[in-house]
């Protein structure tokens, strides 16, 4: 997962991260399930979150490590670039 810019839905992140939905979809379940990602619905999209780095939990200490760790990798802020410009316009709804 791309170091957050704001919470993203599923169609936001493929087009950010040019990954296939159902790669993201179980990526995202697997970071929810371990702590790191939250979910919230908003109207018929569910919005992801990195954990509050303020919560002082061990999940937040870990993203806060890894964003540090990741801070000057390219392939990070070009993901971000990309999650900064994507749209819900794009995303298909069924």
């Amino acid at each position: 997962l791309c170091l957050q810019v704001h919470p993203a839905c599923v169609c936001e992140l493929v087009q950010a991260m040019e990954v296939p939905q159902p790669r993201i979809s179980r990526h995202l379940r697997t970071l929810r399930e371990a702590g790191l990602v939250s979910d919230a619905r908003d109207a018929q999209f569910v919005e992801y979150s990195l954990v509050d780095a303020a919560a002082g939990t061990p999940e937040a200490e870990l993203l806060e490590y890894v964003a540090r760790w990741m801070a000057d990798d390219a392939v990070v802020a070009a993901d971000q670039e990309r999650l900064a410009a994507a749209s819900r316009d794009q995303c298909v709804l069924s």
